[in-house]
């Protein structure tokens, strides 16, 4: 997705799934003209396994539940891996 509208602003991101090593990862840009103060994003495993492990830019990351991962104070495009 390529400069998505939004209320905040133009979104872009890329999901690749890679069911061999039980991961997903994202790249996002979030908006910048009016930034939200969380993005949620839902990633679902395709067999339906839980989320063991998230990073963000490469550094661990907690802030998670189930299949959700709420990000706050994000700026620039930013990598976030799910480990299943």
């Amino acid at each position: 997705m390529l400069n998505a509208p939004s209320k905040f602003g133009p979104l872009s991101y890329t999901m690749n799934s890679n069911v061999a090593t039980n991961k997903i990862t994202v790249t996002l840009t979030p908006p910048a003209r009016n930034a939200p103060s969380a993005i949620k994003v839902k990633l679902r495993h395709p067999l339906g396994n839980p989320i063991q492990s998230v990073t963000v830019k490469g550094t661990t990351y907690t802030n998670y539940s189930g299949d959700m991962i709420t990000l706050s104070g994000l700026t620039g495009q930013t990598t976030i891996v799910a480990n299943y």
